[in-house]
């Protein structure tokens, strides 16, 4: 559909750079990732929800239906329509929207039931103060989050990976990574060791962004091109995973085997068990 004039398509972009967003986030965890909501106002991480739904922000503001509802909205708050979905332009964050609750439940309602029913949820439990409002996130996915936009388009860092195949399936099944465990950094020198040996890999020579800790501690870590990401994945799958990590858990934290096994038995599911990785180990 041609969206016409009074479609609400500017406001997604309608906020300066300089705009103070709240600091305190709410994280909602649907399956492997995480969608954002502010605890001071309520508003929800747009681009995040329909990330998670596979779907993107554009197709439902450009609707009619969506820029009626948007219209109608403002005039009951009696605010602009670009109050309701707001745009974060902050240099070195990635670009995201944010929305109004009531945004946000009518979004998911286009997204699906099952989305309907979770995000009216989270305004629910927003509203009434039962998720406590400002709620500390875990140490590891602050981490992720602080260093998330110093990531190049054209590379990737270990740590992000991590987050996707380790830490955040491990959130899901219960488990928080306690800070003094790092299994990016095992991860990390495995890794680099068999890039160096198997991919030909100048590991020496690759570029290293700035790597800060919650508590402040900054260190150099290395960025690898984003045409080995493929081969960086299935060598966490197949080989960290299943031949590794459980020994590092074990020596570390016992409790965390459980949630462990919980990810093990999806991903031997998935691809048929420890044949793969054996051979992959032995190249």
């Amino acid at each position: 559909m041609k969206p016409n004039r009074e479609t609400p398509w500017s406001f997604s972009v309608a906020l300066s750079s300089n705009h103070q967003y709240s600091l305190e986030l709410i994280a909602h965890q649907v399956a492997s990732s995480f969608v954002h909501q502010r605890a001071s106002d309520g508003y929800v991480n747009a681009t995040d929800l329909c990330s998670a739904a596979k779907k993107r922000w554009h197709q439902y503001v450009g609707q009619e239906a969506t820029g009626n509802f948007l219209r109608a909205l403002a005039k009951k708050q009696g605010v602009a329509v670009e109050d309701l979905a707001q745009a974060d332009l902050t240099p070195g964050r990635p670009e995201s929207v944010w929305v109004h609750p009531k945004v946000a439940i009518h979004l998911a309602q286009w997204l699906s039931a099952d989305f309907a029913v979770l995000v009216s949820e989270w305004v629910y439990d927003w509203l009434s103060g039962s998720r406590g409002r400002g709620a500390e996130l875990p140490y590891h996915i602050k981490r992720h989050m602080a260093n998330a936009a110093k990531i190049p388009h054209t590379h990737f860092s270990i740590l992000q990976e991590m987050t996707n195949y380790l830490i955040a399936p491990m959130e899901l099944s219960g488990y928080t990574l306690p800070e003094r465990l790092v299994p990016d950094i095992s991860q990390g020198r495995m890794f680099c060791k068999w890039a160096r040996e198997q991919l030909g890999l100048d590991t020496d020579s690759l570029p290293t962004y700035e790597h800060q800790y919650p508590d402040g501690r900054r260190v150099p870590a290395k960025l690898y091109p984003v045409e080995h990401l493929g081969a960086f994945r299935a060598f966490i799958s197949n080989v960290w995973m299943p031949t590794r990590a459980e020994d590092y858990f074990r020596q570390r934290d016992p409790a965390a085997l459980i949630a462990l096994d919980k990810i093990l038995k999806i991903a031997f599911q998935t691809t048929g068990g420890k044949a793969a990785s054996t051979a992959m180990l032995n190249k």
